[in-house]
């Protein structure tokens, strides 16, 4: 609820403008900063999370079941 009544009393929706508003230009600058990061941290979670659900999709898709020996960790943290 916080963030729908500073989106009425600033008459915008985004976070930086909350920020401006309550704290000033400064920690706006930093909340946009914040968001891309966040963006970025996210985007690279993704691209890996597909980078290793893919392999296990396509061995079940292809073969039925994935094998005992498949191990798609890295050898320093797998069983390798």
């Amino acid at each position: 609820m916080m963030f729908v009544d500073c989106a009425e009393k600033t008459n915008s929706t985004r976070y930086e403008d909350f920020a401006e508003a309550t704290l000033g230009p400064t920690w706006a600058k930093i909340t946009g900063w914040v968001n891309v990061v966040c963006l970025v941290g996210f985007g690279t979670s993704y691209i890996v999370f597909i980078k290793i659900l893919v392999p296990h999709v396509l061995i079940v898709i292809f073969w039925g079941e994935i094998p005992k020996n498949f191990d798609p960790l890295p050898a320093i943290i797998g069983e390798g």
